[in-house]
């Protein structure tokens, strides 16, 4: 802002500098007439709206090495969403069984699936898995030691081996292998989606939503002990009164089969009604009208107004609010950045 202002300031002020007068050029009839002050003028701002243009796009320093530039880290951001969506079309669409020679799933097969069984399948985890190898052997030989110096990098290489160890390893081996019966080493495969989080680093508006809400994460951990403290001590009481009393016993049988029991037998249970009436989700028709009609006392009708009010309509829209503050502050922390290079 400063440097526009500048700009303004220079284009606006007239020249004082009445020394400088020289003849008048011949110009031809119809062209645009600017005197020499008007010209130097004219080029030096030319020349700082084109600094601030190049301090605007680079926002970022000129990266060392070939890791560092945007097309390497779109490329593995590419090859990191389609890994992830194959992970979720081979939970839907792939083999879960072991085939007859009909073609039809053999039951309770699950854990012997062969390569060939998820050719396919096997063919892109491969793919995926050597790109990931090399990315790592990449940046191992530019970085060498301070690769791992870094929690991103030390995470990324866990990774890799465990790609390793499932891809190359796990599934070469035959189905009768007692390793290759570990269901708790298939949990390695699932590890892999959590690539998908350094998606969120390159896209720096989807990065600047998720840095407002991680820095909001004090808040919103407060804000559902609260939370947390009022449904409890408002279960006890609901337990007390609707889940204890014998009233809405016979409105059991009034009500065609509403049970009190069910949703306030106990103060875990009430708890988690209360839950769902802070969610909004069918509070009304589902649980308070019953509660207001069985008791036949109107002061729940006023109980359920301002537990709503308190919760729905105030703490959690605090919640929301804050969220939006931190992710706004994050924006304008961005922008000051900005600025200060520009100027």
């Amino acid at each position: 802002m400063k440097l526009m202002s500048s700009m303004k300031d220079k284009v606006s002020k007239p020249s004082n500098n009445a020394n400088n007068k020289t003849a008048p050029e011949e110009i031809p009839e119809g062209a645009i007439r600017f005197s020499s002050d008007e010209k130097s003028q004219g080029e030096e701002v030319a020349e700082m709206l084109k600094q601030y243009r190049k301090e605007d796009d680079d926002d970022d320093e000129v990266p060392k090495y070939f890791v560092e530039t945007n097309k390497f880290n779109m490329f593995i951001g590419a090859a990191i969403f389609l890994n992830t969506f194959c992970i979720g079309f081979e939970v839907d669409y792939g083999p879960k069984f072991k085939s007859d020679a009909a073609g039809n799933p053999i039951p309770g097969t699950e854990d012997q699936l062969e390569i060939s069984d998820r050719l396919m399948w096997y063919g892109f985890e491969a793919i995926f898995s050597i790109i990931f190898i090399l990315e790592a052997a990449a940046k191992i030989y530019v970085y060498r030691g301070g690769y791992f110096k870094t929690i991103p990098n030390l995470c990324d290489w866990v990774l890799v081996l465990l790609s390793i160890l499932d891809t190359f390893l796990l599934q070469t081996l035959s189905s009768g292998s007692a390793l290759r019966q570990l269901t708790v080493l298939r949990v390695a495969k699932m590890f892999r989606l959590v690539r998908l989080i350094r998606l969120l680093s390159m896209f720096k508006e989807l990065w600047l939503v998720v840095s407002g809400l991680i820095q909001s994460l004090r808040t919103i951990l407060w804000v559902s002990v609260l939370i947390l403290m009022v449904v409890y001590v408002l279960a006890i009481i609901l337990t007390m009164q609707v889940g204890q009393s014998p009233k809405f016993d016979d409105y059991y049988k009034k009500s065609g089969g509403w049970d009190h029991r069910r949703y306030f037998g106990s103060v875990p249970k009430s708890m988690f009604t209360l839950f769902q009436i802070v969610t909004l989700d069918q509070w009304c028709d589902s649980i308070a009208r019953h509660v207001v009609t069985g008791s036949e006392n109107n002061i729940f009708l006023l109980f359920f107004c301002v537990f709503i009010f308190c919760t729905s309509f105030g703490l959690l829209n605090l919640v929301v609010g804050i969220i939006v503050e931190n992710t706004l502050a994050a924006a304008r922390n961005n922008a000051s950045k900005i600025a200060k290079k520009t100027t």
